[in-house]
């Protein structure tokens, strides 16, 4: 995703209200300075941290390829799967629900990673993504079917609290993430067609009405 730019809309929009809300509070304003680039820096946080204390090479990170329980895997229906327990109970739930009580101590050591890693790509393997939700999806061990953009509308979450949606011209809209009680912002297609303005610019900017015919 667009990390920097929407990131950075956010970050910006925080410094803002709380700029905002110093004001009301102190009767001071305040320019807010922020960038795309520090911005997207900030949601690399751990990756730089993790780089800087391990030494780790890029995709090694501990949340970037080089932990066995936080990886996407592919199913044997070729689609993908993410596995995300970091914590022991979680990691625990996993593995009871697969049958690998085994693999429960000792799982983030670095000297397991490549044979663990290998183990649970054999795994995946051996289901389909629809299978896999339907034994992990229940079992509170932070696993999610990688949902691809074009089917994003069809996931329950986001289908419940209607997210997503379409126009009856097809344009396409998405709510903010942000609800406030009792202020929810009415949905409709306001954005103009394309050339509804045209003659309105043309005739701005000076042409006369034969010239924008003829245009």
């Amino acid at each position: 995703g667009q990390i920097a730019d929407i990131g950075g809309a956010y970050v910006a929009l925080s410094g803002i209200l709380a700029a905002l809300f110093r004001r009301e509070c102190e009767g001071v304003g305040g320019f807010v300075d922020t960038s795309l680039a520090e911005s997207a820096l900030l949601f690399s946080l751990f990756n730089w941290v993790d780089a800087i204390s391990r030494g780790s090479a890029p995709g090694q990170g501990e949340l970037t390829g080089g932990l066995a329980c936080y990886r996407v895997y592919t199913a044997s229906d070729g689609e993908p799967v993410a596995l995300a327990p970091l914590e022991p109970k979680f990691w625990a739930n996993f593995c009871h629900t697969v049958n690998r009580t085994d693999w429960i101590e000792g799982y983030t050591e670095p000297d397991r990673q490549a044979g663990l890693i290998a183990q649970l790509t054999e795994l995946f393997a051996t289901k389909s993504a629809t299978e896999w939700d339907a034994l992990l999806g229940k079992a509170d061990c932070c696993f999610t079917r990688v949902t691809r953009p074009v089917n994003l509308a069809e996931d329950p979450h986001f289908s419940a609290r209607g997210m997503l949606g379409t126009f009856d011209d097809s344009t396409a809209w998405m709510r903010s993430p942000v609800r406030i009680h009792d202020s929810e912002p009415h949905i409709e297609n306001t954005a103009p067609g394309y050339g509804t303005h045209t003659r309105e610019v043309f005739l701005e900017a000076g042409f006369d009405a034969g010239a924008i015919d003829d245009l």
